[in-house]
């Protein structure tokens, strides 16, 4: 029955686990790139306003690129089943012209704000990061606007399936920035990776131009496309709120953060970059692949299948989840610092991230749980709750975030961030159990009470093996590189042991399902991608 089951999800794990290759590379672009901002700045003003302006970017990527995508792919495929390959190109036609548009009515506005930041306001005072954030707005502007022409792209290479093309086109905007961090950033400042910025725009354009024009040739011809283009309209506010909400939580934490004391908003990003990164390469290239397969279960009517699927998939995030959060949490400092600790990025600095890593890292399992969620709701065309969901998530935020930001600093607005998370991923559920009779909610509540006390094990065996070497052995660890290195791969040696003897005993189902998907795994990378 499980091999059966296999055979069935094949295409869509195959899809998953080259995506997931490709994400590791994105990822692991990434934080080198940020390692050696944190080299050569540390947490200063300076820092803090590159990473406001990136976070926007960001925002502003998931907006112009993923929502206008989540809300193409379904609308493209019907035209192309219903009316052919030729309404289809048409209606493609417009919706780059409407994202062309979009991008640089956005574009206009991230200047005119980074303009008046900078310059009008001079005179009046304005917060030096207010200042400094403004300039780097100003010049990396044009870089919204090239995201236009690049959903454009991107969308019709994921509606034909084609998911890895995007992805090297995010590995070549990352590589652009790592080169400018690397050999201008310390000489330029910040500004060089501003205008950075624009040019990896560019090169991750030209990466999806010669496969999107292959796939779809524009055509204006005879053919009304304004119902098309009129359900793009409404659902990509709805699908911006889902795909965009963890984002958007960290902006205002940043934002919140920004008037504590210098340093506050990098050290909240460099928590929340390591978070992130297992989220990046496990949960995005599933949430992109999975969609298309959920969208068919509804197209079907097929309620059954489609509560069978939402429970394997949240079972298999939530068993996966908690070990890794409370792993991220038992190994924070040595994670920091062999990450970020050199140069300008003190002892002082790896104290302050690291505690706010602990609290991101709770909330890790309600992230990667909403974001699935997110994509249910997105395959059902339930508008409404998505806006629903994540609004309360991003209210939750700001609320929890002016109480807790107070009394605890920076470490507040992560535990805003974590708890909001939480209670939106609970309100996310309890919706689909109203919406899909099928999906059985008590089926994953065992698997979480299972996982936490396996995971409670884990930690407990963890503490106590750190305590015979410092304490009872007198090693004492000087956290440098080598030193976090061996921490590090001791506690993912003796906690992966001790999670799995646990999960075992408390007889949790899904190590069978590993199996037979390990089995997959191997087999699937001789299957040449077409």
């Amino acid at each position: 029955m499980v091999q059966e089951k296999m055979r069935e999800e094949s295409p869509l794990w195959k899809a998953t686990i080259l995506l997931g290759m490709a994400t590791l590379l994105t990822r692991a672009t990434n934080f080198l790139t940020q390692m050696v901002i944190a080299h050569h700045f540390g947490v200063n003003l300076d820092a803090d306003a590159y990473f406001l302006v990136e976070n926007g970017m960001l925002i502003a990527g998931s907006f112009l690129i993923t929502s206008f995508s989540v809300a193409f792919i379904p609308i493209w495929t019907n035209s192309h089943i219903h009316e052919g390959p030729r309404a289809a190109n048409r209606f493609h036609y417009g919706f780059v012209v409407l994202a062309m548009a979009a991008s640089l009515g956005l574009s206009v506005v991230v200047g005119l704000v980074g303009f008046a930041f900078s310059s009008l306001l001079l005179q009046s005072g304005v917060d030096p990061l207010l200042q400094a954030t403004g300039r780097l707005m100003l010049v990396a502007s044009p870089a919204v606007a090239l995201m236009g022409f690049t959903v454009g792209c991107t969308s019709i290479l994921q509606a034909n399936r084609h998911f890895l093309i995007p992805e090297l086109g995010n590995i070549s905007y990352n590589l652009v920035l790592l080169v400018a961090a690397l050999f201008f950033a310390a000489r330029l400042g910040m500004i060089s990776l501003a205008w950075a910025t624009v040019l990896a725009a560019v090169v991750r354009l030209l990466v999806q131009v010669p496969a999107s024009r292959k796939i779809s040739s524009f055509q204006t011809g005879k053919g009304d496309q304004s119902a098309g283009l009129g359900l793009v309209q409404k659902r990509v506010l709805p699908i911006f709120a889902a795909y965009a909400g963890t984002q958007v939580t960290l902006l205002l934490g940043n934002l919140m953060a920004s008037n504590l004391p210098a340093g506050s908003v990098s050290a909240l990003v460099y928590a929340s970059r390591v978070m992130l990164l297992p989220v990046g390469i496990l949960v995005l290239p599933l949430q992109t692949t999975i969609l298309p397969t959920l969208s068919q279960q509804v197209a079907h009517k097929d309620l059954r299948l489609l509560g069978k699927t939402m429970l394997d998939t949240f079972r298999m995030l939530v068993l996966v989840g908690i070990p890794i959060s409370v792993g991220i949490v038992f190994l924070r400092l040595p994670l920091v610092q062999l990450l970020y600790q050199r140069g300008a990025f003190d002892a002082a600095a790896s104290a302050l991230t690291a505690d706010l890593l602990a609290f991101f890292a709770l909330g890790l399992p309600a992230v990667a749980l909403l974001m699935l969620i997110n994509s249910v709701y997105c395959a059902m065309g339930d508008m409404q709750a998505l806006v629903l969901v994540n609004g309360f998530h991003w209210a939750a935020t700001a609320l929890l975030g002016a109480v807790l930001v107070r009394v605890a600093g920076a470490s507040g607005a992560a535990m805003s961030i974590s708890i909001s998370t939480t209670l939106a991923c609970v309100l996310g559920l309890a919706r689909l159990k109203k919406s899909i009779p099928t999906f059985k909610l008590n089926g994953l509540v065992e698997v979480v009470a299972k996982s936490a006390i396996a995971s409670g094990v884990m930690f407990l065996l963890l503490t106590g093996a750190n305590l015979l070497m410092t304490q009872g052995l007198k090693l004492q660890l000087t956290w440098q590189w080598t030193e976090a290195v061996l921490q590090i791969v001791l506690a993912v040696l003796l906690g992966g042991s001790s999670f799995t003897i646990a999960a075992w005993l408390l007889k949790i189902d899904e190590f069978q399902v590993w199996r037979e998907r390990m089995s997959f795994s191997k087999s699937s990378l001789r299957i040449r991608a077409r």
